[in-house]
């Protein structure tokens, strides 16, 4: 699920390291919050993220227990 806050409460989170990842794309900021992360752990489901690279790089650096595993998903050409 999405959760939407300002820009000014979003660089707080910065600020705070609240997010495992984060990018700012096309004037606007996206993220994954930790605390969202930990929740969903911690209730015993499956965290599965739809990031880019550099959110991976991110999110390896992070140190998020349990370790992540990764998929890369790729079409069979470029045509498909």
């Amino acid at each position: 699920a999405y959760h939407f806050v300002s820009e000014e409460q979003f660089k707080k989170l910065i600020a705070e390291n609240g997010f495992i990842e984060y990018a700012q794309f096309s004037g606007n900021f996206y993220g994954t919050n930790k605390t969202s992360v930990k929740e969903i752990t911690n209730s015993g489901k499956l965290c599965v993220l739809d990031v880019e690279i550099n959110g991976v790089k991110n999110i390896k650096k992070s140190g998020l227990k349990p370790t992540p595993r990764y998929i890369f998903i790729s079409p069979p050409s470029p045509e498909v």
